[in-house]
């Protein structure tokens, strides 16, 4: 998986609320609730993030390869 802005990432999540902390997993660990999926991210600092985890919604498994597909294409360098 490559690098991803959390502008990115709140775009093609269609982020619902502020990200939120997941302190089990570290202290740069955040989780942003999407319309589709929770994904789970470690901040990386000025705005990068690496996708650690996708919990899809139920029903919206099919989402997933969609996701990627667009996380893959987008042109965050």
């Amino acid at each position: 998986m490559k690098q991803v802005l959390d502008d990115t990432l709140n775009r093609l999540a269609e982020a619902q609320s502020y990200h939120e902390h997941v302190p089990g997993l570290g202290e740069r660990a955040w989780r942003v609730r999407g319309r589709f999926a929770d994904i789970i991210y470690w901040d990386i600092g000025n705005g990068w993030c690496d996708i650690i985890k996708v919990i899809p919604r139920k029903g919206y498994e099919g989402w997933l390869q969609q996701f990627f597909e667009q996380i893959e294409a987008s042109d965050d360098t």
